[in-house]
Formats: C-alpha cells, structure tokens, sequence
C-alpha cells in the first residue's frame, strides 16, 4: 500500500499568504493558443500517463489477492488487509504538507527564485522529519502496549492472531513512516513541472512493490516477511527519487543548511485543509475496510475487502483520473474568471465520470458471483445485497468526483473539508450502528457506505453549483436529471441480466446491455458540445500530438 502524496497543482489557501509575501508579483505566461479555452479538447491526451500510473496503483491489491490467499490462507490475508489499511493512516502523518510544499516550489520556480526553492524543500524536509518522530513514536508505544488486536479483529480472531498482528503493524510502521521525508523529491518535480517523470517514479515504485511481493510469495515468505518486503520495496523506490532532483540543476539538490525557521509556521498554517481532506479521503476509502475484521470476522474479509478495493478504489481512482487531469485547466479559468469554461468542463466531466463507472459496474454485475469466486479461489461471494450495497456507493461517488476536484482546484475547500470529514465519520459510526441489525453484520457496513454517499451526495450539488456560476435549472438539465437516471436504469436492468441461470444468454444480453447503454449516452445523455468534445479527445488520444505540449510538462 503506497503512501505517497497525490498534490494537486493549485494555488494556496488565504492562509498561506505570509510565506509568499517575499514573491514579487509578475503577469501571468501567456498560453499558447490551444489551451486559451480549448485546452479541455486535448487534456486527455496529455495525461495518458497519469491514467496509466492510477491504473496500476489501483489494480496492483487486485492482482496479489489471489496469490497472497493460495500462499497464506483467508485468515492471513484477513490480517494483511487489517495492516495496509491501519498503515494508509500514518499517511496522515504527512499532514497536507504535500500539497502546500507543491504550490510553493511552483510559485518559486514560476519567480525563478531557485535558493527559495531549496529552502522550501529543506524546511519541509525538517518538518516530515519531526512529524515522523512524534507519530512514530506515539504509534509504535500504542501497539506495543495496547491490546491493538481487541480493538482490529474480533474476540476469536483476536486471541489467536494479535502477536502476528503486532509483529507485522511495527514493521510496516518503521518503513512506511521512513518514506514521508522523500515526499519532498515528488513535490519538487512537480512543481518545476516535471509532472511525466514524477509520474513515472510512481509507476516504477508500484511495478517494483508488486513484483517483490510476488516474488517473496513464490520464495515462502509468511506474513511478516510479505510486509517487511512490500514496505521495504516502496521505500527504496521512494529515497530513489531524490536521484531525479540533479536533472533539475544543482539548486535543486537537497541541503539542510537551508533550513528556515521562519517557514515552519506558513508552512503548516497553508497544509491545514488540505490535511482534512487528506483525513477524509482515508477515512473514507478505508474505515468500513478496517471495521470488517471487528464486526464480522477475518475469513469475511477478503470478499468485502475484494469489491470494495474493485469498485470504490480500482475504479473510482481511474474515472477519478479524468477530472484529476484536467485541474491546471480549472485553475487557469477559475483565476481568468472564466465561468463559462468551467460550466462546460464540470457539465461534461460529472456526465463523463457517471457513464463510466454505469458502465463499469453493468459489464461486472452479472458475472459478480463467478468474478469474486474465481478471483478468491473459493466460495466467498458475499452476496448480492452487499455487491449492489458497494456498487450504489460507488455509483454515487462517481457523480460527486468531478464537482470535489473542480471545488479542490478552485481553493473552494474549506467546506468541501468539512464535508467529507462529517461523510467519513457518519460512515464509520453508521457501519458500528447498522451492523449488529443484520444477519450478515458487512451488509450494515455497507448500507452505512451508501447512505453517507447519498447524503454528500445531496450535498455537493449545492457547493459546486455556485462555484461554478450555474442556475440551479442548468445544473439539474446538464448534470444531475439525466446522468442519475442513466446511472439508475443501466444497473437496474444489469441486475436482471444477472438473474438469468444460462450462461450463453446472459453474456450476450450484458452485450446488447451495454451497447445500448453507449447508445443511450451518446445520444441522451451527453449534449451536441459533449460529443463534440469527445471526438477532439479521441482524436487526440489517437494522434497523441499534443502531449509534449502540456504546460506541466
């Protein structure tokens, strides 16, 4: 499981204006001609890289699962995902320092101040440094001394298995805290808009993490030895990147000397929101994960742990790529007060993003069973309750993932905070409430997902749209009436197809299902300028010509 930062190039908060009061003021670059409004037409090109490196984080979990479960069993595999998820919270270690330490290095670099550079990095370097003490030393006392095992796993579960539990939290501790300092390397690259190769540094680390861990799985490696590997593997990968800073210039190079008290302050001051949305992306992607353990039992875990990792983090992180790509173009029209661009792009990215995870979850439905049985090895399919329970969740976040980027990228993210922090705590309460009301206690953990997704769900429109400067009839004609029903009838009609006991009939009506579904959002769903837009990006896609012009390159 990676820690690493994913900063978003936006300008800082308010809060940050002490740190850049040294920058003198210059006009901003004139962009070339294809991006003055029409840069949305060739954005998906120019980050097929991004997608590509989101692809293979997001899947990586998917392609050891079988394996870790043939080699060590359910209980074990139980315990594996009890780990990476209690060690994707020490992420929060970094404290949104990330995203500032970006914004600055770019404001820098745009300045071309090189030595405030290097006294950004520096300072941040001190301040990740200090972080990891404290949290190190707070978490590893907590699981050394606390019953760690009573409060992860449950009381039968708990008794055999908390030594192993114990033994395996301290070692991926140590190494996954070991790899915050180096978050500085990533955030330098892209801030001096080196984007591609900060981009491949990722894919690097990923490929490398998951061919160690497959390897340590073909060697006999039991659960502590899979843990010390994959964690050992990632951190390598991360401290290598500091090799990439010299490509740079020699100003780039990291230097303690160049520490600057007078930093710290600023610098932590502009990290505050972005570290309560950083909060509640992990509490939200993985609370239910780590609850399921507790509520129900390990043997129940790897299934639940299966279609929420397919559905909420695999396939929501590569729709998630298409409004994550295209945020320097929100930035440059949201500071050139162009709302009518911003409409255009919000309007056709939440379309864009529903119809792909609609699509997603009618081609998977009705094959879930087979799916999930085969990709475990046995008869551990959870269920269709609780498969269309995490798929809705899905769907529903799928609508709200383009109005939360385009709210990030336009600094609108102190209620944004706010809001997903209450989503992620209603969702962890809701899952301890729900689950003892069911015979099935993961079907209340995720009805508890479902429920929060609807109500930030019922939320956002009322953020995004006057950010936007839409009417409330333009927001609900171009983004809310029919993208929800499409993502309504679509999987409604899966869930028929599903039903079907032979095989040869059901795959050809997913088939038909589908083409119609493309169908129906080619036609309905997306407007002429929709369409219009697509055939640019496909256009471009295909002749790939724009890439080597991307501002962040």
């Amino acid at each position: 499981m990676q820690l690493d930062a994913q900063p978003i190039v936006v300008r800082p908060p308010s809060s940050s204006a002490s740190i850049a009061s040294a920058a003198r003021p210059v006009p901003a670059r004139a962009q070339p001609a294809s991006y003055q409004g029409d840069g949305a037409k060739s954005v998906v090109s120019a980050k097929l890289l991004i997608i590509l490196s989101t692809a293979i984080r997001a899947t990586s979990a998917l392609v050891l699962m079988p394996l870790m479960i043939s080699a060590i069993g359910r209980e074990h595999y139980g315990l594996w995902i009890s780990i990476t998820t209690v060690t994707m919270y020490l992420s929060l270690s970094e404290s949104g320092i990330g995203q500032t330490v970006v914004n600055e290095i770019g404001r820098a670099y745009a300045l071309e101040q090189k030595e405030r550079i290097s006294q950004i990095m520096a300072t941040a370097f001190a301040i990740y440094c200090t972080l990891i003490l404290i949290a190190g030393s707070v978490a590893i006392a907590a699981i050394i001394l606390l019953p760690i095992g009573h409060y992860l796993l449950s009381e039968q579960d708990a008794a055999r298995y908390e030594p192993l539990l114990k033994a395996c939290l301290v070692a991926s501790t140590l190494l996954a805290l070991l790899r915050i300092p180096t978050l500085v390397f990533p955030g330098l690259l892209i801030g001096v808009r080196r984007l591609p190769l900060r981009t491949l540094w990722e894919i690097g680390g990923s490929v490398i993490a998951l061919v160690a861990t497959v390897l340590a799985i073909y060697c006999g490696f039991g659960l502590l030895g899979l843990t010390v590997t994959m964690n050992s593997a990632l951190f390598a990968v991360s401290a290598a990147i500091c090799l990439s800073s010299r490509q740079c210039g020699e100003w780039a190079r990291l230097r303690l000397r160049n520490y600057r008290g007078r930093l710290v302050g600023p610098l932590l001051a502009s990290s505050v929101f972005y570290f309560l949305i950083g909060i509640a992306g992990v509490l939200d992607r993985s609370l239910t994960i780590l609850l399921a353990p507790r509520l129900d039992s390990l043997s129940a875990t790897p299934a639940f742990f299966l279609l929420t990792s397919l559905f909420r983090t695999a396939a929501y992180s590569i729709i998630a790529a298409m409004p994550r790509a295209v945020q320097p173009y929100i930035v440059m029209w949201s500071a050139k007060r162009q709302t009518t661009e911003l409409r255009r792009i919000t309007h056709y990215l939440t379309k864009a993003t529903t119809v792909a995870a609609t699509l997603f979850v009618a081609t998977v439905a009705p094959f879930a069973r087979q799916l999930v049985n085969g990709w475990l090895g046995y008869e551990g399919y959870p269920g269709d309750v609780l498969f269309w329970m995490v798929a809705g969740a899905f769907l529903i976040e799928s609508f709200a993932c383009t109005p939360v980027f385009v709210l990030i990228a336009m600094n609108r993210q102190r209620l944004l905070a706010g809001l997903l922090i209450v989503k992620a705590a209603m969702s962890g309460v809701g899952a301890i409430v729900l689950a003892p009301h069911f015979d099935a206690p993961l079907v209340g953990v995720a009805a508890a997902s479902v429920l929060t997704s609807v109500l930030a769900g019922i939320a956002i429109p009322f953020l995004i749209r006057s950010a936007i400067d839409a009417t409330w009839r333009d927001y609900l004609q171009q983004s809310f009436l029919r993208p929800l029903a499409f993502a309504s009838l679509v999987p409604f009609a899966a869930a028929i197809i599903g039903a079907v006991d032979l095989y040869p009939i059901r795959l050809a009506a997913t088939a038909i299902l589908s083409l119609v579904a493309i169908l129906a959002a080619w036609h309905w769903v997306l407007s002429q300028d929709d369409r219009s837009l697509t055939r640019q990006a496909w256009n471009a896609i295909r002749s790939k010509t724009k890439t080597a012009s991307s501002p962040l390159t």
